[in-house]
């Protein structure tokens, strides 16, 4: 959380699924706490991207539910969010000097009981390494949309 909360000018996140809440009325520890820290740079910083995997088929982790719940956040998810088919990646390189790279879920039990590693590097060299990967995937990124919904549009009529 530290390394989140330390970007000042730029943010890249790329990681497979993010596991929001399925109850915004029940907090799940350590998992909420860094989706509103990153939902916070998402908004506040000029730069802040996240890169999820195009193809998941978990109903919680799926990237349209990641969109949905940015975009109730403030989130101009059309910037912001993006996705790519067929990558594992779990980084974020944070304005252009330190990255964090390993092998975290971004899920309940991944970020509290899982024996996951990940190694934060303190190099400008190493985070355009990784900036320069997460860019140029060899495939174009396509945006993360919420899919249309009658729950979604009663919500877009009653506002």
């Amino acid at each position: 959380m530290k390394l989140i909360r330390s970007a000042r000018r730029s943010l890249v996140f790329q990681i497979p699924y993010i596991g929001m809440p399925s109850n915004p009325r029940q907090h799940r520890g350590y998992i909420d706490d860094l989706i509103g820290e990153l939902t916070d740079k998402l908004v506040s910083l000029d730069d802040a991207r996240v890169i999820l995997r195009a193809d998941s088929s978990k109903k919680f982790s799926d990237p349209t539910h990641s969109a949905w719940y940015f975009k109730s956040k403030g989130v101009d998810i059309d910037s912001r969010l993006k996705q790519i088919p067929n990558h594992h990646t779990k980084g974020m390189v944070v304005d252009g000097k330190r990255v964090l790279i390993g092998s975290h879920n971004w899920s309940g039990m991944g970020v509290s009981t899982n024996r996951d590693a990940s190694l934060i590097f303190d190099h400008a060299g190493i985070a355009k390494y990784f900036a320069d990967a997460f860019e140029s995937t060899g495939i174009a990124p396509t945006r993360s949309r919420p899919k249309s919904s009658s729950h979604g549009r009663a919500a877009r009529r009653a506002s």
